[in-house]
């Protein structure tokens, strides 16, 4: 039977810092000296039995201090960790409601009537200040869409004068043309019967007219703007698109009379066979075509007079001469005629003599 190796005495605790410094000078490591290779404390004989050996009781008082040392360790990064996640973050919504001037209340109440009047006008400089350059902020803004509608305005204005310059050439082959139609049907009244390749001309109809345009106009009096531009100035744009818009009715006007008068070629467009009756209504037809025509001449003229920068356009000798008025020598002829009329208007009327124009001069 194994003797049993006697127990080693104690070592102080000093004594045992000293060894473990002198271990550590020779490159022993702590807690081997007591215990050869491939023992360990506790037991003396290794894996095949051995007396076991209590472990030293500086050991085990190292292990115990080791053990608190990790749990003080382990504890405070636990309360490190629920630290951070009870730290609150501010929300983005939260930093956006802050507020962004901040209003300090005075540091002390007015103690005289001068320090409040003081502060009073102080409010009062700040409030119009602000009221200031909030009108002056407006006032920009104003005159930048006044001249905005300025210039669409003109640009508008340019494309309804090349439409008017347009309309008005139209207007004069379109006169030319209606009076064409009108001698055919005139002689196919006193030749009926005649073969169409025999007529003294074609009948040509279609009317072009004038599309006024008035989108910036109209945008201009929905939004507001023409409050803000010169009471002359307003009336004077105003006073272009009424005419504009006569000019428009009467070209509409016309090309209805047109449709009637050239209805008659949905079943045969040969004029040399209407009947005399249909002949006549042609006539009469026609008649109000040249009518509307004169009609829409004297707004083209009436237009380019009011304003020149519509010219050129309509001169009143061209729409005066479809109305065929009387020669030098008929005017001679009705001069008596003439004076009789005079005499009664100024009967009638009372005042000053009425100096009339000759009979057809009147647009």
């Amino acid at each position: 039977m194994p003797e049993t190796p006697e127990m080693p005495e104690e070592l102080s605790l000093e004594d045992e810092a000293d060894g473990e410094e002198n271990a550590e000078e020779v490159g022993v490591a702590v807690g081997t000296a007591a215990f050869p290779q491939g023992l360990k404390p506790g037991s003396l004989g290794g894996a095949d039995g051995g007396t076991e050996v209590p472990p030293l009781q500086n050991e085990t008082e190292d292990t115990v201090l080791q053990n608190e040392t990790e749990d003080t360790v382990l504890q405070n990064k636990i309360e490190d960790t629920a630290l951070r996640n009870e730290t609150v973050q501010v929300p983005e919504a939260a930093k956006e409601n802050e507020a962004m001037i901040d209003i300090h209340p005075a540091q002390h109440a007015a103690s005289s009537w001068q320090e409040f009047f003081i502060h009073i006008a102080t409010i009062v400089l700040g409030l119009c200040i602000a009221v200031g350059l909030e009108q002056a902020v407006e006032w920009v803004h104003h005159r930048r869409e006044v001249a905005e509608t300025r210039e669409l305005l003109r640009q508008e204005r340019e494309h309804n004068r090349e439409n008017i310059a347009n309309a008005s050439r139209e207007w004069r082959l379109e006169t030319a043309r209606y009076e064409n139609d009108l001698l055919v049907f005139q002689y196919l009244q006193k030749h009926p019967g005649t073969p169409e390749e025999k007529l003294p001309g074609r009948l040509l109809w279609g009317h072009a007219g004038s599309a006024d345009i008035h989108a910036v106009w109209d945008t201009t009096q929905q939004n507001g703007v023409a409050s803000l531009m010169p009471r002359d100035e307003l009336e004077a744009d105003a006073w272009l698109y009424r005419h504009l818009e006569n000019i428009g009715d009467l070209t509409e006007q016309t090309w209805l009379a047109v449709n009637d008068a050239e209805e008659y070629n949905l079943l045969d467009s040969n004029p040399s066979h209407l009947t005399p009756a249909q002949v006549e209504q042609e006539i009469e037809l026609t008649k109000k075509v040249l009518a509307k025509q004169y009609q829409e001449g004297v707004g083209l003229w009436d237009l380019a007079t009011t304003f020149p920068d519509f010219s050129p356009s309509i001169t009143r000798d061209e729409f005066m001469q479809m109305r065929h008025p009387p020669n030098e020598q008929a005017e001679r002829l009705l001069a008596p005629a003439s004076k009789l009329m005079n005499d009664r208007i100024q009967a009638e009327g009372g005042g000053e003599k009425l100096k009339l124009t000759p009979a057809g001069n009147t647009p």
